[in-house]
């Protein structure tokens, strides 16, 4: 494999062509179209594999046998796009020669692009190329995608760069024994041990072979859930062993403590009963030093709490 002196000098493989997505395609017109992909009128758009970045494009049919994408750049100069070829697609731009990339790493280049991050700023080590196309090493992760208003076609976390997906109307049923059957076809384009789901702000890592072990989580542990199962450091199935293992040490950890919570006055608080909390601060001082108190908490300097919450709310007891 030949290693070129920097990234911008890169070319790319063919890639099986995939499935159509079941979707809509209003799904990919979220946003103002800012990526720019020639599409020739011989290649069929319903058989490259879709990607999140898909709701900023904006594609444009040219006809196949005058459009040249080296001509193009001389009528805009300063100008990047993307033209789609039948097993790939190439960027262009005036910051070295075309490129040409597996449909794989669709998503991934033009998220780069999109952060302004361009090629000639990459570690060449983050890509291989593979019977002259280039892609990233890591292969992308499978998304299923239900609806416009599903997390990942608002947020913009780098975990979703890396990825494929596959998009569905948010009424449509989440069958997961349906959408693994999908999953399992893609196998060759994707990391094949799982793949995500994700409607509304609730997320889904589901195991490719059995489409009954899957994992919930949130947008504030994604990354590190997708990370860890996308480097193959984790499995589902011991992700879900691994909380299950939490949620028992803290359940048995939580009983006969012992801890009674007390107010200032050392009186137990009742459950459901409201309070202030302070905390210990060397900041605070006595106003009077010789003021003398039969309280529990004498000779102490406290913070208020909402010196750090700024929300005026009091905590209950539960």
């Amino acid at each position: 494999m030949s290693t070129p002196p920097n990234p911008s000098e890169m070319a790319g493989m063919p890639n099986p062509p995939s499935a159509p997505a079941v979707i809509a395609e209003s799904t990919y017109v979220a946003y103002e179209g800012i990526h720019i992909t020639y599409k020739p009128d011989d290649v069929d758009f319903t058989n490259v594999q879709r990607c999140l970045e898909d709701k900023r494009i904006r594609l444009v049919t040219v006809n196949s046998a005058t459009f040249s994408g080296e001509l193009q750049l001389e009528k805009e100069p300063y100008q990047k796009f993307l033209v789609m070829e039948k097993n790939h697609f190439t960027l262009f731009s005036c910051y070295g020669p075309p490129v040409k990339f597996s449909y794989k790493s669709r998503n991934a280049v033009m998220s780069l692009l999109w952060r302004s991050i361009w090629l000639s700023d990459m570690s060449i080590t983050q890509f291989v190329e593979v019977d002259g196309l280039w892609q990233l090493e890591q292969l992308p992760v499978l998304y299923f995608v239900f609806g416009r208003d599903a997390d990942t076609m608002h947020s913009n976390y780098l975990i979703d760069d890396n990825t494929i997906s596959e998009h569905y109307e948010s009424t449509a049923t989440m069958d997961m024994t349906e959408l693994t059957a999908v999953a399992q076809s893609k196998t060759d384009l994707c990391v094949s041990h799982f793949f995500v789901v994700n409607r509304g702000k609730e997320y889904w890592a589901v195991d490719t072979k059995d489409p009954n072990v899957s994992y919930t989580f949130g947008s504030s542990t994604k990354t590190r859930t997708i990370s860890r199962l996308a480097n193959g450091s984790m499995t589902v199935q011991v992700l879900i062993d691994e909380e299950q293992s939490h949620t028992s040490v803290e359940a048995q950890a939580s009983q006969d403590r012992g801890f009674k919570l007390c107010d200032i006055n050392g009186e137990e608080v009742s459950e459901g009963e409201e309070f202030v909390l302070h905390i210990r601060s060397d900041r605070d001082e006595d106003d009077d030093p010789t003021n003398e108190s039969d309280n529990m908490y004498d000779g102490k300097d406290w913070l208020d709490v909402f010196d750090h919450t700024g929300d005026g709310k009091a905590v209950t007891s539960e």
